[in-house]
C-alpha cells in the first residue's frame, strides 16, 4: 500500500473514537434508565406497603379495644394497665400483617410508640413508626393517628358497669342495651343510698355512641322533651370533664384525670311516681369511685306512655348543662 493509503486507514481511525465514544455513553444512558426505573418501581411498592399499613392500623387498634373490652365483660375483671395490654395487642396484630410482606428482599418493621387519650374522648391517639427496607432503599415514616371509638357497623361496648356490679348480681345483655336487675339496687344499697329501688331494672347503653345533639342544651329545647327521650332511646354517650374515658373504663374506673364521656342509666318506667328524689341518674355518679360524692338527683319525667312515667334523677348542674328545667 502507498503512503496514500496509510493516511485514508488512520483517518478511518479517527472516525471510529466518537462512534465508539457515543456507543458507550448510550449503554450508560441506558443502564441509568434501566436503574432508574428499578428504583421507581422499588419505591411505589415501598410507598403502596406504607400506605397500607397507615390504612390498617386505626382499624387494628379498633379490633384489640373491641377484643379487650368484651375480655373485661366476660371476666368482669378490669385491665390492670389498659394502655399497655391495648398497645401489645395491636403490636401481635401488625406483627401478622408486616410478616406477609417480609420475602422478596423486603423488610418491614412495624412499632407502636405509644397510646394515649385524646382530647375527644371518642377518639384514641395512636402513634407508630413504619421502616420499609428493599435493597438500597429506606424508607422511615413516624404517623400519628386516632383510632374513632364509634363506627355503627362495628361498635365497641362499655365495660366498666360490667366490673362495678360484679359483686352484686351481675348484669345481662339485651340487644344494645346493658340490663342491670336487682343489682343496681343492691349496689347502692351497700353504699347507703336511699330510694334505691327505683333503679330495679334500670338499663344503660351497651355500645359506645356519641350523642348529635350539640349544644347539649338542645336536650331541653322541646316543650315536650323530644330531644331527651331520643337521646336516651339511642343510647347517646356525652363529653364530660368528670367521667371516665374508653381507656380508663377498661380498667373498671367512672373517673379519671381525662376527658372523660357519660351517659344517663335510665330507671324502669313506673305506674306512679314513688320517690322525687334518688341517687343521680349519671354513670359517673351512680358508681362513683369515691364512696362520698353519690349525690341526688330530683325526679324529672321526659315522657308519659298510657299509664307508665319515664323519668331520671337529675341534680341541677346535669340539668343546667342538658338544658332541663331545674329542680
Amino acid at each position: 500500500m502507498d503512503q496514500k493509503g496509510y493516511v485514508m486507514t488512520g483517518m478511518s481511525f479517527l472516525l471510529i473514537i466518537p462512534i465508539f465514544v457515543l456507543f458507550m455513553v448510550l449503554i450508560d444512558i441506558n443502564h441509568a434508565n434501566t436503574e432508574s426505573k428499578s428504583l421507581i418501581i422499588k419505591s411505589d411498592n415501598v410507598l403502596q406497603i406504607s400506605r397500607d399499613l397507615e390504612y390498617n392500623i386505626p382499624r387494628v387498634g379498633r379490633q384489640a379495644l373491641k377484643e379487650e373490652a368484651y375480655g373485661v365483660i366476660r371476666s368482669r375483671k378490669p385491665l390492670v394497665n389498659s394502655k399497655k395490654t391495648v398497645k401489645e395487642n395491636i403490636q401481635l396484630k401488625m406483627d401478622k400483617i408486616t410478616q406477609n410482606y417480609n420475602k422478596d428482599g423486603l423488610k418491614v418493621i412495624y412499632a407502636v410508640r405509644s397510646l394515649k387519650e385524646s382530647e375527644d374522648p371518642f377518639l384514641i391517639e395512636i402513634n407508630s413508626t413504619i421502616i420499609i427496607v428493599k435493597d438500597n432503599l429506606v424508607h422511615e415514616q413516624y404517623l400519628d393517628q386516632n383510632i374513632s371509638l364509634y363506627d355503627p357497623k362495628d361498635p365497641l361496648p362499655d365495660p366498666m358497669p360490667f366490673v362495678k356490679c360484679q359483686n352484686y348480681g351481675g348484669v345481662t345483655i339485651n340487644g344494645s342495651r346493658i340490663c342491670y336487675g336487682h343489682s343496681l339496687v343492691s349496689y347502692l344499697k351497700s353504699r347507703g343510698e336511699i330510694n334505691s329501688e327505683v333503679y330495679e331494672n334500670a338499663t344503660s347503653p351497651l355500645f359506645i355512641k356519641k350523642c348529635p345533639y350539640d349544644p347539649f342544651k338542645a336536650h331541653g329545647d322541646t316543650k315536650n322533651l323530644d330531644t331527651l327521650k331520643n337521646c336516651i332511646d339511642n343510647g347517646y354517650y356525652h363529653e364530660s370533664n368528670d367521667a371516665a374515658c374508653y381507656l380508663c373504663r377498661l380498667e373498671g374506673k367512672s373517673t379519671c384525670y381525662h376527658q372523660g364521656m357519660e351517659i344517663f342509666i335510665v330507671p324502669a318506667p313506673q305506674r306512679n311516681v314513688s320517690f322525687f328524689k334518688a341517687p343521680c341518674s349519671v354513670d359517673h355518679v351512680i358508681f362513683s369511685d369515691n364512696s362520698t360524692t353519690i349525690y341526688p338527683g330530683g325526679s324529672l319525667q321526659y315522657y308519659v306512655k298510657g299509664s307508665l312515667i319515664f323519668q331520671l334523677f337529675l341534680d341541677d348542674s346535669h340539668r343546667k348543662k342538658y338544658g332541663l328545667p331545674p329542680i
